[in-house]
C-alpha cells in the first residue's frame, strides 16, 4: 500500500534566499506582496514553471504562478508561514522551508 506521504518523499529540496523585506509603513490593510525569482545554481532563470505558494500549516495552496521569461513571478497573500512547491515539467517537484510573511518580501527560489 502505498501513501500520498511516501509518494511525496520524492520531492527535493530548493534553496530559499530572502533578498528583502518591506520596511515598515505603507497601507496597513494590504496584504504581503511576494517578489521572487526561480534560478539554478548557476544564475540561470528558470523560466514557465508552477510555483505554488502553500500555507506552511495546513499544506494547503494558497496562490499558484507561473515564472516569466526571466524567472520572476509576483503575487499577493495574506501574511502567515508559508513555504514554495516549484512544479518543473519532468522532473520531481522542489519545496523550500517555510517563512513567515508579514510585510513585502523580495525572495530567490534556488532549484538543482
Amino acid at each position: 500500500i502505498t501513501s500520498c506521504e511516501k509518494a511525496e518523499s520524492r520531492v527535493k529540496k530548493a534553496h530559499l534566499i530572502v533578498n528583502s523585506i518591506a520596511k515598515e509603513g505603507g497601507e496597513d490593510d494590504e496584504d504581503p506582496i511576494i517578489q521572487g525569482h526561480v534560478k539554478k545554481q548557476n544564475d540561470t532563470p528558470v523560466s514557465n514553471v508552477l510555483v505554488e505558494t502553500r500555507n506552511a500549516t495546513t499544506n494547503m495552496l494558497v496562490k499558484n504562478v507561473y515564472t516569466d521569461s526571466l524567472g520572476a513571478f509576483e503575487e499577493q497573500v495574506p501574511a502567515g508561514t508559508y513555504y514554495f512547491k516549484v512544479v518543473i515539467p519532468d522532473s520531481s517537484p522542489y519545496v523550500t522551508d517555510s517563512l513567515i510573511i508579514s510585510r513585502s518580501t523580495n525572495l530567490t527560489i534556488i532549484v538543482d
